[in-house]
C-alpha cells in the first residue's frame, strides 16, 4: 500500500490523504477511461472552470461506483432466482431443468465424482433409480451467497429414501451445500456437497453416535 504523507505541522488527513481513502474499495471493474469520462462531463456542467479537478474526479468515481454497484445487485438477484428454480424442478422432476444448465456444464456430486456435459446431470440422478421417492427442498430456509460468477447456496432438505424419511435439521442426512457458477445467464457448473447416505444407513461411520444435534 502507498505511503500516507502528511503536511507539516497538520494533525488531520490532507486533502490528497482524504482521495487516496475515498479510492479504497472501488470496483475493480470500473474503467480510468469511465471515470475521466464522468470527470470531464462533471467539469463542462460546471461551465469549464478549472480548480476542482480533484472533486469532479472523486464525484466521478462516486457515480459510478453506485452504478456498478447496483448493476452487480441486480445480476445476484438473477443467480439467485435461477438457482431457486433449479430446486423447484429438481425437486418436480421436470425434463426442463437441464434447460438451466450450458451445453458444457460441469457436475459434480459425492460418490459420483465430476460430470461433463449438462446431460451428465441425468447420469447421476439415474444412480438413485429405484430408492430415491421423494425430495423437497425447503426454499424458505436457503441462504444464498453470491461472489462474482458463483452462487453458495446452503439449506436443508426432506425426503423418502427406500421406504425411509430424512429431514434436513432433524436426521443426520438432509444438509447441503450447492456452489453454481454462470455463464451468460445459465449454469456452468454446479458442485453439491451432501452426504449421499440421506437415511443414516452407513451405521459404521457413525463415529460419535446417532444421539446428536443435527
Amino acid at each position: 500500500m502507498a505511503s500516507k504523507a502528511k503536511k507539516i505541522g497538520s494533525s488531520g488527513p490532507t486533502q490528497t490523504e482524504k482521495a487516496m481513502e475515498e479510492r479504497e474499495g472501488l470496483p475493480r471493474s470500473m474503467s480510468e477511461r469511465q471515470i475521466r469520462n464522468r470527470a470531464y462531463e462533471l467539469y463542462l456542467l460546471r461551465g469549464g472552470q478549472p480548480g476542482c479537478e480533484l472533486e469532479d474526479w472523486l464525484q466521478a468515481e462516486r457515480e459510478l461506483s453506485r452504478d456498478l454497484t447496483a448493476v452487480l445487485q441486480q445480476d445476484d438477484q438473477e443467480k439467485i432466482r435461477i438457482a431457486r428454480d433449479y430446486f423447484v424442478r429438481a425437486d418436480q422432476r421436470r425434463p426442463d431443468l437441464l434447460e438451466l444448465f450450458q451445453e458444457d456444464a460441469e457436475i459434480y456430486f459425492p460418490k459420483f465424482g465430476l460430470g461433463f456435459g449438462r446431460n451428465s446431470f441425468l447420469e447421476m440422478v439415474k444412480g438413485f433409480e429405484g430408492a430415491l421417492e421423494s425430495t423437497q427442498h425447503d426454499y424458505d430456509r436457503l441462504t444464498f451467497i453470491p461472489s462474482a460468477d458463483y452462487l453458495a447456496v446452503e439449506g436443508t432438505s426432506r425426503g423418502r429414501m427406500s421406504g425411509k424419511s430424512w429431514a434436513g435439521g432433524k436426521t443426520p442426512g438432509g444438509r447441503f451445500c450447492n456452489v453454481f457458477k454462470f455463464r451468460d445467464g445459465r449454469i456452468s457448473s454446479l458442485h453439491i456437497y451432501l452426504d449421499p447416505d440421506y437415511t443414516g444407513e452407513d451405521k459404521a461411520r457413525f463415529r460419535w453416535g446417532k444421539n446428536r444435534q443435527w
